[in-house]
């Protein structure tokens, strides 16, 4: 996996579908799924994230010269088409709501566009009053859902990287000790 590889080889097993081939039909003269591989998935997927940012860049968009915003929505792209698989069971599991988040808070997008919140269904559309029948939600149709809340202690989502939250609080706690040190020192400093 040459594009996707780097945000997924450390830190889990992707799920992957066992080669299937259904025969020739009418429809598919050599069949079908002949040529559906982890290569080439890889390759379509990194097809479609090139292919945005390349439209992002002639309009000046989100991704044009921030790096963090390109690799955030690589990883997403990434983690969404090579789901971590369950340990127990082997299915695929769902992308952790934490993915979208920071892909929307690291790229600029206004909040109101936020939609990784876990999923409504059918049913709580329908009790609102403000949708026409024939009237799409297109909070329904967002990439990766349904979001799921990562659990510290165990693998619920995708990619659920262990202790990853554990150390981004240490960090944060180590930057709020430095600037408390170091307002305390202008005080001192300056008393």
């Amino acid at each position: 996996m040459p594009f996707c590889g780097r945000w997924i080889a450390e830190d889990y097993l992707p799920c992957i579908p066992t080669r299937q081939v259904l025969g020739r039909d009418r429809n598919f003269e050599f069949g079908r799924f002949n040529d559906h591989t982890v290569l080439r998935k890889d390759q379509w997927v990194q097809q479609k994230v090139e292919a945005i940012f390349d439209r992002s860049e002639s309009v000046k968009g989100y991704f044009y010269k921030n790096d963090d915003c390109r690799d955030a929505l690589e990883r997403y792209f990434c983690w969404l088409n090579f789901p971590r698989c369950d340990e127990n069971t082997g299915e695929s599991l769902p992308m952790c709501e934490s993915v979208c988040k920071n892909y929307f808070r690291v790229c600029g997008y206004d909040h109101s566009l936020n939609q990784c919140s876990p999923s409504r269904t059918i049913s709580d559309s329908n009790s609102r009053s403000s949708l026409e029948e024939t009237e799409a939600d297109p909070y329904f149709y967002f990439p990766g859902q349904p979001f799921v809340k990562n659990d510290d202690k165990n693998l619920v989502c995708t990619p659920s990287i262990k202790g990853s939250s554990h150390l981004q609080d240490i960090k944060l706690s180590v930057i709020a000790i430095s600037l408390a040190t170091l307002l305390v020192a202008v005080i001192f400093v300056e008393g």
